[in-house]
């Protein structure tokens, strides 16, 4: 099996995992991650132009969906994530290398899921 097909038959997965859950509309809870006030992101990896896994600890990751694509998120050695009182929130941005990115939106994602995904240049279909 392929490390493209692989990752999209997980992206499916989840996506259909997501869509058959109780809770299908979007909490407070759904869209925020919690860092705490001196708190910050355990680790990052991007895993498309506009998507990244960030982990608020080694058991809590997150894919965050920022603004537009960047080329460079594949090669960026730190990003910086702002936040809001405590929680990253739609409301807050990525920087990647100087770049001041939106984020458009945060899903909590499965740890085995977060640890399969690699980075591809396709659109990843969450």
């Amino acid at each position: 099996m392929t490390a493209t097909f692989r990752t999209v038959l997980l992206a499916l997965l989840l996506g259909m995992a997501s869509a058959s859950s109780a809770h299908a509309t979007t909490s407070a809870a759904d869209t925020s991650i919690w860092v705490g006030t001196h708190g910050r992101v355990s680790s990052w990896r991007p895993v498309a132009p506009n998507k990244l896994v960030l982990w608020a600890s080694p058991s809590r990751p997150y894919l965050v969906t920022v603004w537009r694509p960047v080329q460079s998120l594949r090669f960026a050695q730190r990003i910086h994530v702002s936040r809001s009182g405590g929680r990253i929130t739609r409301f807050d941005r990525v920087t990647i290398d100087g770049e001041r990115l939106p984020i458009v939106s945060i899903q909590r994602i499965d740890r085995e899921v977060a640890r399969e995904l690699r980075f591809s240049r396709e659109p990843l279909a969450f």
